[in-house]
């Protein structure tokens, strides 16, 4: 059977075919009358014709396409923050092409995608120096601070701040699986709060990820600040099974809700939603997309700090790992 086309349509409307054109386009130039739209539609649902996507990028210039750069989806973070996006770049009209990563190789991720013709980038991967010399021709986002793309970040420096002096914390370990946008704000923070600090990066394999944090945790220092759930909960594991005697108290980043929030060493958490991180990235990122002499945009969300004796703490306590 041969492919329905916009000519079928307009023979069977009894119309021009420009006229057909302009309707499915929603061409404001359009003079048509609701008997003749009405006409148009009926035909266009008695033939099943649906406007070829193709023809459609070519006349536009646009393919409704956005490039997404992720990491491994196996990581409940990434999994979970590819739904989100997912679910809210649809609502908007626009599909993804999505580009599983490692860190070592991103600068290929966004070539693959800009060969693909998408409209824009949104990356939660770090842009690292191969990205920062890229000539890259579309819109791009990251939720990790950069200078020379947009960004939408979060603001956690003050809540940080607030946490250490409400919890008298003078000196710390910090634990951070690199890449970590978390090092910089970290170490600023504790000079800010007159607190001395000790940054831990530590790998992102995950035999090799507990065996540092158990060499962390030899040092038996008083305070650690961890940052993302698998570090979380390798830092409980280890020192659950390997040294049990060690009690150190915690103050961790919770952007997620899980069952190893209701462990009794956590004093408090810097809060975060990364769900108003991403919906706000997506918001942003079709805004440039829509106003393309829009450059360069930087935004932030805010943390807040919660005690883990507040009320509110019994919200991050749940069954099952979620995003917030």
């Amino acid at each position: 059977m041969a492919k329905t086309t916009l000519k079928d349509v307009a023979k069977l409307a009894g119309v021009n075919f420009t006229l057909v054109s302009k309707y499915i386009n929603n061409n404001p130039s359009a003079r048509m009358t609701l008997e003749t739209k009405e006409k148009i539609q009926k035909a266009i649902e008695e033939l099943d014709y649906h406007p070829s996507k193709v023809a459609r990028a070519l006349r536009s210039g646009k393919t409704n396409t956005v490039g997404l750069l992720i990491g491994n989806l196996t990581n409940k973070y990434f999994a979970h923050s590819l739904e989100i996006a997912l679910e809210e770049f649809q609502k908007r009209g626009y599909q993804l092409l999505i580009s599983v990563v490692d860190f070592n190789t991103p600068k290929a991720a966004i070539q693959n995608l800009l060969s693909h013709n998408v409209d824009a980038i949104y990356s939660f991967i770090a842009a690292d120096k191969e990205i920062e010399d890229l000539k890259i021709p579309v819109p791009v986002i990251f939720n990790i601070p950069n200078k020379k793309y947009s960004t939408v970040t979060l603001d956690a420096k003050t809540s940080l701040v607030t946490g250490l002096k409400t919890l008298g914390i003078k000196e710390i370990e910090g634990i951070f699986a690199a890449p970590n946008l978390w090092t910089d704000i970290f170490t600023a923070a504790c000079h800010e709060a007159d607190c001395k600090v000790t940054v831990n990066k530590v790998a992102l394999d995950k035999v090799k990820r507990a065996q540092e944090i158990l060499a962390i945790c030899q040092k038996r220092s008083k305070y650690i600040f961890a940052n993302g759930w698998e570090t979380t909960c390798l830092l409980r594991d280890v020192i659950k099974d390997q040294l049990p005697s060690y009690r150190p108290n915690l103050l961790l980043h919770a952007n997620c809700s899980g069952p190893f929030f209701a462990d009794k060493q956590i004093l408090g958490v810097i809060t975060s939603s990364s769900r108003e991180l991403i919906i706000k990235s997506c918001e942003t990122l079709i805004h440039l997309i829509e106003n393309p002499h829009k450059k360069v945009i930087h935004q932030t969300i805010p943390a807040s700090f919660v005690l883990a004796s507040d009320r509110v703490y019994s919200r991050f306590i749940t069954k099952h790992f979620s995003l917030i």
